[in-house]
């Protein structure tokens, strides 16, 4: 994940910085302009960082938490068969929930982001109900310990939805945090870096107290 991620962006950032300076300073080109063979470069780049660079890292994120949850079941097979129901199951969800993504051709911003929205609450509904399911099912005359595996499954997702929703209130030009940073400007750009910093530490402090 690292390699590709690191690699592609280093790819991507020479040719484009290569295809912006031969193309729009010395040949009055317009960006991504297709007489530019340097365009072909960048757009190699941004698929091997954004695209293969983005699927190896969610690739070993989702790997990782497996491996970490089995390593915590001390051998019990139950618990180490757990972690793959569950994946498996959040595939099925997931793909359910890229079909509840839907709007208009002229959608503004508020109708694209409620349709993300959309398709994150149909997806987690679904991991909660497949879980529930395989909590019942895998914890057969341990029922007691099955329903505590399942509210940590519970708050864990809980989590990530709202961890998700503070991540795009202090990223989304709808709201507060974005638009302090933009009337800063008025100022100059210093306001603008140091009220940009402060955002950014401000918005570190409720993901933390989330998880904890």
């Amino acid at each position: 994940a690292l390699f590709a991620r690191v690699a592609g962006g280093i790819y991507t950032k020479a040719a484009d910085v290569g295809a912006d300076l031969v193309g729009k300073v010395e040949m009055d080109i317009p960006e991504d302009d297709p007489r530019n063979p340097a365009v072909i470069a960048d757009n190699v780049g941004d698929n091997v960082g954004d695209v293969a660079g983005m699927g190896a890292d969610l690739f070993e994120s989702f790997v990782g938490s497996i491996i970490a949850a089995i390593t915590l079941a001390n051998g019990d097979i139950t618990l180490i068969m757990l972690p793959f129901w569950i994946s498996g199951a959040g595939i099925i969800a997931a793909i359910i929930g890229f079909f509840a993504v839907s709007c208009k051709d002229d959608a503004g911003q508020k109708e694209l982001m409620f349709a993300l929205h959309k398709s994150t609450i149909v997806s987690s509904t679904l991991v909660v109900g497949f879980s529930a399911l395989i909590v019942a099912f895998l914890f057969d005359g341990r029922s007691k310990e099955g329903w505590e595996v399942f509210g940590c499954i519970v708050i864990g997702l809980v989590a990530g939805v709202l961890i998700g929703q503070v991540t795009e209130y202090f990223t989304s030009y709808s709201y507060w945090p974005t638009k302090s940073i933009t009337d800063a400007g008025v100022t100059g750009p210093a306001t603008v870096i140091i009220q940009g910093l402060g955002v950014g530490m401000i918005s570190t402090v409720f993901p933390v107290i989330i998880i904890v």
